[in-house]
């Protein structure tokens, strides 16, 4: 099973990595629905976003963190095979978070700043467009992965054993479904209010209170009897 104590690191680090990750999305510059222009803008004037995005992209290494540590911490058959499989989404999907995160903070505020010092030029105007096009391909990829069959998995994992509550499972699978739906309007009709401003949130808000409260049963079944053991024994819900 490895050091128990590695595995309660790890359930601090989703809950303090849920709690950073509410913060940094209240500190993100946003507007609703945003033109081109309007988020050039935003990148370009407030100071904020790149320090803002160097936060978001060490999400990305505390989600990667956490679910190795969630995934590790099933004993049972079939709830750690499945946990192995909700892993490698995991890998993938914080892969992609931290892409996204990468290029909407730094390739993005290249491109605001280039607007800002040229005017408004039409070839810094085609180049954010170029960076923008490839951003929400990417966000989309990111959304399907991270905030979808990522938690879809690790809901049936849940549901496959007796290591946690069914409710945590079921939470994040609707959180999932409503991901998965998210990138599927997004990625055939382009950003929306409806994709960014209504069933994003909920997806995102689910995950991290699933996120939180995963981290918190984590840390508490570590300073217990349920996980010190080094055989592998069946664990109370």
């Amino acid at each position: 099973m490895g050091d128990y104590r590695v595995l309660r690191v790890g359930g601090l680090v989703a809950m303090i990595g849920a709690v950073l990750a509410v913060v940094l999305n209240l500190l993100h510059p946003r507007t609703s629905n945003p033109t081109l222009e309007e988020e050039l803008d935003l990148a370009s004037s407030r100071g904020i976003w790149m320090l803002d995005h160097f936060g978001l992209l060490l999400i990305g290494g505390f989600f990667l963190f956490s679910g190795w540590a969630i995934a590790r911490s099933f004993r049972t058959e079939p709830s750690r095979s499945w946990a192995g499989v909700a892993l490698a989404f995991a890998i993938a999907g914080a892969a992609a978070l931290m892409l996204v995160v990468a290029i909407d903070g730094y390739a993005t505020n290249a491109v605001a700043d280039e607007w800002a010092a040229t005017g408004g030029s039409e070839a810094s105007l085609a180049a954010a467009r170029a960076v923008s096009a490839i951003g929400v391909a990417l966000f989309t990829a990111m959304i399907a992965l991270t905030f979808g069959l990522t938690p879809i998995l690790f809901g049936v994992t849940i549901l496959a054993g007796a290591e946690y509550s069914r409710g945590l499972g079921w939470l994040a699978i609707f959180s999932g479904v409503v991901g998965l739906v998210t990138a599927t309007i997004q990625y055939f009709g382009g950003l929306t209010n409806l994709t960014l401003n209504v069933l994003f949130p909920i997806s995102s808000i689910g995950l991290t209170i699933w996120l939180f409260v995963m981290g918190w049963r984590l840390y508490q079944r570590t300073g217990t009897e349920e996980l010190m053991a080094p055989v592998e024994v069946a664990v109370r819900s």
